[in-house]
């Protein structure tokens, strides 16, 4: 919702601004920043009232996957997390999972940063920029709605390959109407393979949300199986991976042209799709989503 909401603010209100003046600039980070203190508040009391029924929180015993007394009492220290890190580490899902922070790094960092960049330097419309978040912000809610039926009609490895095959076709299309050079140079002049049209930037727009929606169901319900001794400590790595990963993808964007970017990102994909699936295969039986309604909130 808030990506829809804030897609149709900047296209109604921003879509046709040359400059932002002071004024405006110092409300919009006011309101912002409002948002963002309102939903740290509203995370923190509510992980506070939800705190005491620590599921997912406990503590494991070294030498078992059940949680103790003793060590529930004492807390977590940086013995335990290392103890836990040197478990983790030895699994192969593990580093699965890391690998997957890769591919969502790239695709977020796509959708959300560069397909807007580039829309910009391909149409004179302004407001074709705010395009892609609403009709991804649209996409990732109907599928986050759809998913879960769809992986109990089929299964979730049909899921998972259809899901590759989505992001595929999106990114094709980005590769056919974008020129190369379209994320770093707003004044571009080079070619592109067919006419853009801003029909299809909306179509790369709902392939890629929809995608978006179904993995991550996926991928928090597998990280939520792998973790199960400390889904906390999981979550924790999780994030700082992505967020290493993040910062690398958008690093790189300015040394290469799109297009290499976006061939990198189909390698990726791929990669990913055959690892959920081959690696991850034991973690994708029906049980693993069970709680498919808590893996949709999660997202």
């Amino acid at each position: 919702f808030s990506t829809i909401a804030g897609g149709v603010f900047n296209y109604l209100y921003m879509g046709n601004m040359t400059t932002i003046t002071s004024v405006t600039r110092k409300t919009l980070f006011s309101i912002f920043t409002g948002i963002a203190f309102i939903g740290a508040a509203v995370g923190y009391f509510g992980m506070v009232e939800d705190s005491g029924t620590k599921v997912g929180m406990q503590p494991f015993n070294e030498d078992s996957s059940e949680c103790d007394d003793k060590s529930e009492k004492k807390g977590r220290s940086l013995s335990y997390y290392l103890v836990w890190f040197k478990k983790m580490a030895k699994r192969r899902a593990f580093w699965i999972i890391i690998f997957c922070n890769l591919y969502w790094a790239v695709m977020c960092g796509f959708y959300g940063k560069i397909l807007p960049t580039a829309v910009g330097a391909v149409f004179s419309d302004r407001k074709l920029v705010f395009l892609p978040s609403i009709f991804a912000g649209v996409a990732y809610l109907v599928g986050s709605i759809g998913w879960p039926y769809i992986m109990r009609l089929t299964n979730n490895t049909f899921a998972m390959i259809f899901i590759s095959f989505l992001l595929l076709t999106g990114i094709a299309l980005a590769i056919l109407i974008l020129p190369f050079d379209a994320a770093t140079n707003l004044d571009t002049t080079a070619s592109t393979y067919i006419t853009p049209k801003p029909y299809i930037v909306i179509i790369i727009s709902l392939v890629i949300g929809l995608a978006d929606s179904g993995f991550t169901i996926l991928y928090y319900a597998v990280v939520g199986k792998v973790f199960v001794e400390d889904t906390a400590a999981g979550y924790a790595i999780v994030d700082a991976g992505f967020c290493t990963f993040y910062v690398l993808a958008m690093f790189i964007t300015p040394f290469v042209s799109l297009h290499v970017l976006l061939f990198m990102q189909i390698g990726i994909v791929l990669m990913t799709s055959c690892a959920v699936t081959l690696g991850l295969r034991k973690y994708l039986v029906p049980e693993t989503l069970e709680s498919l309604e808590e893996a949709v909130q999660s997202s």
